[in-house]
């Protein structure tokens, strides 16, 4: 907690230094106040490490104890989210520096425990047509215990990795719709025992904003992913297609509920032979999730709020029946948070309040 907060106030100055010392050249002039916003949450996962519900069940009985290294498979997470909004005026174009800061921080099990942060400028290049771009850094994230694969021994060793993820996204809206075409391109490095998972992905998509009532948006969403991996055995690379459909509702203003609908399917696309790679050859994983959200805005600029997400994953391969009792997982989220923002008074006169 101690190590966010000190993280905080260095978003801060870094982003007060900006913004005063962006101004020194009549090019870049501020539009408004900066924004800051800040949210905690304390979130249950019932299976931090989506496990199948048969490796579950054997770390319950303690079967084959070597697999689980640590202390238990649900925990209870702080989430701490921050957001340092600049408004500018970029060779007279509205424009905006926006950086996010996040933290996980698990409360048993440690390693598990992740930040990011994600710093982007979106500046408005004609009415009516936005431009981004950001990138987002999620440094040594843990996804789970893997075999040693320079042990003969039956050793689990924690599997960990940095993404890096580059994002161009265009607003074009025209009438009550917003169209938003994006591509994005990811670099996974992982940590040299298991750097054959090592993979760069094209990633290209679009989203629709259509205002169905004054009162109600959906956003229907498609995203299709080519990863390339290292290998050459194993070899992860595939290709997904990710639909998703999510609304919102504002009752009085000060409600929102808000839910997402989200599908996904995965090819792995290895040309390895079925004898040399038989957990990717073929193989198939169907993802689906569904999740809620219901928010509350109180006076003076808090809010709060609730959340709930339920996801599951279906494996199939031609070779292995029994991939399942690995690969499937069933997995949910509850979380309670509250969220605070506010205008940073820096600017003698506002140009304008968009």
């Amino acid at each position: 907690m101690n190590n966010f907060l000190t993280k905080s106030v260095l978003i801060c100055i870094i982003g007060l230094s900006i913004t005063s010392s962006v101004f020194a050249d009549q090019i870049v002039k501020l539009r408004r106040n900066p924004r800051f916003s800040y949210e905690h949450t304390l979130e249950y996962d019932n299976n931090i490490f989506l496990y199948s519900p048969e490796a579950l069940e054997e770390f319950r009985n303690n079967i084959r104890s070597y697999r689980f290294p640590f202390r238990t498979t649900d925990d209870l997470i702080a989430n701490y989210k921050i957001r340092f909004t600049l408004p500018l005026r970029i060779f007279k174009k509205r424009s905006d520096i926006l950086i996010n800061y996040s933290a996980k921080v698990y409360t048993v099990n440690t390693a598990k425990s992740y930040q990011t942060i994600n710093p982007s400028l979106q500046i408005q290049l004609v009415p009516n047509f936005t431009f981004r771009l950001s990138y987002l850094l999620i440094p040594n994230y843990l996804i789970r215990y893997y075999k040693d694969p320079q042990s003969s021994r039956s050793q689990y060793i924690p599997c960990q990795f940095t993404e890096h993820l580059f994002t161009s996204t265009i607003w074009y809206k025209f009438a009550r719709i917003t169209i938003s075409p994006r591509v994005r391109y990811e670099f996974d490095d992982y940590i040299k025992k298991f750097n054959f998972y090592d993979g760069t992905a094209w990633r290209y998509g679009i989203r629709i904003s259509l205002p169905v009532t004054k009162n109600i948006l959906l956003h229907p969403d498609w995203e299709r992913k080519h990863n390339n991996a290292a290998g050459p055995v194993p070899d992860i690379s595939y290709c997904e297609d990710k639909f998703s459909c999510d609304w919102q509702i504002n009752f009085s203003g000060k409600i929102t509920l808000e839910s997402t609908v989200e599908y996904a399917i995965r090819r792995y696309i290895t040309t390895n032979p079925p004898t040399i790679d038989p957990y990717h050859y073929q193989r198939k994983d169907a993802q689906y999730s569904f999740n809620i959200n219901l928010s509350y805005r109180l006076k003076n600029n808090w809010q709060l709020f609730g959340k709930y997400l339920y996801a599951l994953r279906k494996t199939t391969s031609p070779l292995l029946i029994d991939i399942t009792e690995i690969k499937d997982y069933n997995n949910y989220k509850i979380s309670f948070g509250v969220g605070y923002n506010m205008s940073i008074n820096v600017a003698e006169k506002q140009e304008d309040t968009q």
